[in-house]
């Protein structure tokens, strides 16, 4: 993973908009080892990466779930800075959850929308 400077920069980057969350949610996960997480709404990836903070050393296992990961996936995007055993899931929440077979999580981080109208733009 990067250096912690890399990823503070990333972090207050304005399309990155955690703010004092990201403090509160990196506390939490130093906490946690053998643990699952879920990042529901990655967009540019903040969530995923403060969970992902040294998640090899603690045996974290963190996931994301958005219908595109373009943003993500892209130079400027937080897929740098996150462990090569994190996992893509493609898909919308509901349809994941209800689908769901794998074992379960520690945290889910809520971050997105859940309306017709948004779900439906993101698609076209």
């Amino acid at each position: 993973m990067s250096n912690f400077s890399d990823i503070k920069n990333f972090i207050n980057d304005p399309r990155c908009d955690l703010g004092s969350n990201a403090k509160i949610l990196s506390d939490l996960v130093s906490t946690m080892k053998n643990s699952r997480f879920m990042d529901l709404g990655v967009r540019f990836g903040p969530s995923s990466v403060v969970m992902s903070i040294d998640a090899d050393e603690n045996n974290n296992q963190v996931c994301g779930c958005d219908l595109i990961f373009d943003n993500f996936l892209n130079l400027n995007g937080g897929s740098r800075f996150v462990s090569e055993n994190y996992k893509c899931y493609p898909a919308d929440s509901v349809t994941l959850g209800k689908n769901w077979d794998e074992d379960p999580f520690d945290i889910i981080f809520v971050d997105t929308e859940h309306f017709r109208e948004q779900v439906l733009a993101e698609l076209s």
